[in-house]
């Protein structure tokens, strides 16, 4: 299998492929930005919009963020790995997020690089006073969130991007900066501090060697005693919900998110233990995470601009159109990993990464 070959774990990255599929779900039910109502026609597309808000509204975007978390715990365990070069990774992936912004305004990447640069500061931090502040920094997130910081962001005559009638080359040409204004103040009411706190608990998961014994971790009674939390939880979530304006639901609901994305994690692993080699095309797909992630906004894009939204396509139809182009990536990643050990832009990712110059101690231990 190629997790024995580049040292990588086939089931994270199975992972990873299974919350991308989610992401895209979620993205295709909001439209990519252009919130048609009039392409949710038939009880097909209203059923598959509840389903899609149900199952990936908000959990596919977790196990993302517990993903970057892990991953960044991967690269932070090595003591020569310098923080400053760590930053500048980040830094990189913020980049790459502007230009996924050019085309997709709602894009995370550029909220991801700026979380995880961080994450350095509580490198050395032990393990249980990881978990208590990724506890505090996820519960305090609903209260951030209310006092709608986010507010300032927004322009009082910001014109609309995805508009109706729209041709990808007015997508394009809409002004970067408001872009970023109308994109940070979105990303900053929605996911608040929760994407930190998630990065925060992937990497706590990382610390604890949970990801590198994954099978004796993600078990049939972890599955359970998950499911039961969440069950319990959904039902306090009912009974506080009310007018849906009190901090306490805000609070609940965000933590059964996360519950919610943890549980759904458990249940992949535990699918891609007894998977065998059919586990290898989402393998392969998650390692080319950052590839498929950023096309899937531009594709998808182009698409609701210049094909669903003029052609009135319902919800139903784009989702089997982008779930073929999903498979399509899929395939593309699978024959990409038989010759390469990285995806073109973790290829280039990467590459810029080691522009950074190395400490004389880190040349030192090279040599």
């Amino acid at each position: 299998m190629p997790g024995s070959v580049t040292g990588r774990i086939d089931s994270i990255d199975a992972l990873r492929a299974f919350a991308l599929l989610g992401i895209l779900l979620v993205h295709a039910a909001e439209c990519f930005g252009f919130h048609e109502e009039a392409l949710f026609v038939t009880s097909a597309d209203n059923i598959l919009l509840k389903l899609i808000n149900n199952v990936f509204l908000g959990r596919s975007n977790a196990i993302f963020s517990l993903l970057f978390g892990c991953s960044f715990w991967f690269l932070l365990r090595n003591p020569a790995y310098s923080s400053l070069k760590f930053v500048w990774r980040c830094i990189l992936l913020a980049c790459i997020g502007v230009v996924a912004k050019l085309f997709f305004t709602f894009d995370v990447l550029m909220w991801y690089g700026m979380w995880g640069a961080l994450l350095v500061l509580f490198r050395h931090l032990r393990p249980h006073w990881l978990l208590v502040l990724s506890a505090m920094v996820l519960l305090s997130s609903s209260f951030v969130e209310s006092l709608h910081i986010a507010d300032i962001f927004h322009a009082e005559n910001c014109p609309d991007r995805y508009v109706s009638g729209y041709n990808i080359g007015q997508v394009i040409d809409y002004p970067l900066t408001d872009s970023f204004r109308i994109g940070f103040a979105s990303e900053f009411h929605i996911f608040s501090l929760r994407t930190f706190g998630l990065m925060l608990l992937g990497y706590w998961i990382g610390c604890k060697g949970y990801i590198t014994r994954w099978r004796d971790v993600a078990t049939v009674r972890l599955a359970l005693v998950l499911a039961a939390i969440v069950i319990g939880l959904f039902v306090f979530v009912l009974a506080v919900r009310g007018d849906g304006s009190s901090l306490l639901y805000r609070t609940a609901a965000d933590m059964l998110f996360v519950l919610q994305a943890l549980f759904m994690s458990v249940l992949v692993m535990l699918l891609c233990r007894n998977a065998g080699r059919w586990i290898y095309p989402l393998a392969c797909y998650g390692r080319l995470g950052l590839t498929n992630y950023f096309f899937q906004g531009v594709f998808g894009v182009i698409l609701f601009c210049e094909w669903f939204i003029p052609h009135g396509v319902g919800l139903a139809c784009n989702v089997v159109i982008l779930l073929v182009f999903y498979v399509l990536q899929m395939i593309f990643s699978v024959l990409w990993c038989r010759s390469h050990r990285y995806g073109p832009l973790e290829w280039l990712w990467r590459k810029a990464t080691t522009l950074y110059p190395s400490s004389p101690t880190t040349a030192c231990r090279k040599a």
